[in-house]
Formats: structure tokens, sequence, C-alpha cells
């Protein structure tokens, strides 16, 4: 069996600015802040809680609680909720992404799980929403770690707790759109497969020696080919 894991946002789909103003606002309903970069690259880690973690410890001016975090994050998700609420599309998928889930869970030989820098109940509200979740077991998640690579490892340990047999690095892929993606798969040992629809992205990967990447699922028979070769 191959156990395939996948990131959310960027790669499975993409909320626009839905995401980013229900933070922003989270932010500012609880301590005021406005004004936050919602360039998510520019975080240490590009992670729910790793984020208002890096932003709170500014603005406090010494490490937050685990409560302090979470308060803003369980307003965040009732605001996102809010806002796919009030809006017909709040974002899309990746082109292709609901005809390659289907295609995947109707075949045996595949597990799927999440590793994303969603916390749980962003996860499954975003998942839920795009009528995906269905699809997936486990997962690894924000709430377990600030860092990305601790987020993989989890999901991987719950995916072997449930299919009972450790699954093999080599029967293993992380599919995600971010090079902190790929260089979690590598410290893992495991496949990666990068999902781009950008040159610049691409040429990004190739650089750093992703091996394997897809603008988006629409060859889904090819994609599996390369799961399964």
């Amino acid at each position: 069996m191959k156990l395939l894991i996948f990131d959310i946002d960027g790669t499975l789909i993409n909320v626009g600015e839905a995401e980013a103003r229900a933070f922003q606002t989270a932010l500012k309903e609880h301590y005021s802040i406005e004004n936050v970069d919602t360039n998510w690259d520019i975080y240490e880690n590009r992670t729910d809680t790793g984020i208002v973690y890096e932003i709170l410890n500014e603005h406090l001016g010494h490490p937050p609680s685990k409560n302090q975090i979470f308060e803003i994050l369980d307003t965040y998700v009732t605001l996102l909720e809010k806002e796919f609420s009030c809006r017909k599309r709040p974002g899309k998928e990746t082109a292709g992404t609901s005809q390659f889930l289907r295609a995947l869970h109707s075949r045996q030989e595949f597990m799927m799980t999440i590793a994303t820098g969603n916390i749980k109940k962003a996860a499954q509200l975003k998942l839920s929403w795009f009528k995906m979740a269905q699809y997936f077991i486990g997962g690894g998640f924000a709430d377990d770690a600030y860092k990305r690579l601790d987020i993989l490892r989890a999901a991987i340990e719950r995916a072997n707790s449930v299919n009972r047999v450790p699954f093999g690095k080599e029967n293993a892929f992380f599919i995600g759109d971010n090079l902190s993606d790929f260089f979690s798969a590598r410290a893992l040992g495991i496949r990666f497969i990068g999902i781009c629809n950008s040159k610049k992205k691409a040429n990004q990967f190739s650089s750093e020696g992703v091996k394997i990447i897809f603008p988006n699922f629409m060859k889904k028979v090819n994609i599996i080919e390369v799961i399964l070769s």
C-alpha cells in the first residue's frame, strides 16, 4: 500500500483573501494588532501556530502561551467560516483535484492523509467546504507542532497506527506546493511530488532538486503511474 500525504493550501485548494482577512481580524480583535503581513513565506514557520507565535512574541515582547495562541486561532476559524458562508465562491480547488482524489479513493492500494500548516479545525473546515474531507484519514496539523517537519512526522505516525504495519519510506509520498514541504519530505527520506502552476516556482523546485513536478492534478493517470513506479 502507498501512503499519500497531501498539503492543503496551494496544493488541493486556494481560498484567496478570505483566509488573510479572517486572520487579520482575529489578531485585531484580541490584541489590536493591525497591518499584519499576510505573505506567509516571510515567517520562520509557515503554520498557523508558528505564525501566531511569531507575531505575538514580537508584539508582547515575550513568548505567548498556548492559550493565547489558540484563542486567536479559534476566533480565526469562526471568522473564516463566516467568510466562506457569505461568498458563493470563497476560493477554488486546484484543477483536477476532486477527480484525482476520487480516482485514488476508489483503489485499495492507496491511503490518503493530510500534513498541513492549518490547525485541525481550519483544515476540517476547508476540506469539508470543498467536499474533500471524506477522502482522508488522520493527519498532521499545526496543533501538533509549529514546524512543518514535525507536522509531517505526526501525519506519518498516525497513518502507521491506522495501517498497523509501518509504511516504508519508499511507499510514502508527500504532495505539496512549497519548498518547505519538499525539505520536510527529504529530511524524512520520503518521496515528494511538487504541485505548481507557475514557471518561476517550477524553476525553484527544480533548482532545489525536486524531480517530480505537475502544474495541477489534471493528468491523474500520469501522477498515479509515477506513484506506482
